[in-house]
């Protein structure tokens, strides 16, 4: 049995079928008897040491809705170099060339709202698995 305090809720496990990674998070189990009225049998408290890791959300640029006339007005003001003489001069219009572009796109390209759909655990495995369970049917 695994008891488990998710935001100050209780949450009861009586089966458990546990891998061998979880089974090196093992901190201590003992039998419990507080928890009799529950069950007619052995409860057993078990403690494991989990770190919860929550996914960073990542932002993402609108690119549908790019606003052109912008860009080809701030495009008109691009410096274009003819004869590039040294390395110096190469490095230092590739850090011109760079800043542009990222300012361009700050200007003219905004961020996706996220949605309260958007899941955080949500992976392509996941979405693979549904696939092929959706198939299945």
């Amino acid at each position: 049995m695994i008891i488990y305090n998710f935001y100050k809720n209780k949450i009861i496990i009586n089966l458990i079928f546990v891998f061998s990674t979880i089974h090196n998070q093992l901190i201590h189990y003992q039998v419990t008897t507080e928890l009799n009225k529950i069950s007619n049998y052995k409860l057993i408290k078990t403690f494991f040491y989990f770190k919860i890791m929550m996914k960073e959300i990542v932002k993402h640029r609108s690119w549908k809705k790019t606003d052109v006339e912008i860009i080809k007005k701030i495009s008109n003001t691009f410096w274009i170099l003819r004869h590039l003489n040294s390395s110096t001069e190469v490095k230092q219009y590739a850090v011109y060339f760079l800043q542009f572009t990222e300012n361009l796109m700050k200007k003219t390209v905004s961020w996706i709202k996220n949605e309260e759909k958007t899941v955080l655990w949500w992976s392509f495995n996941i979405a693979e698995a549904v696939k092929k369970y959706k198939n299945a049917f």
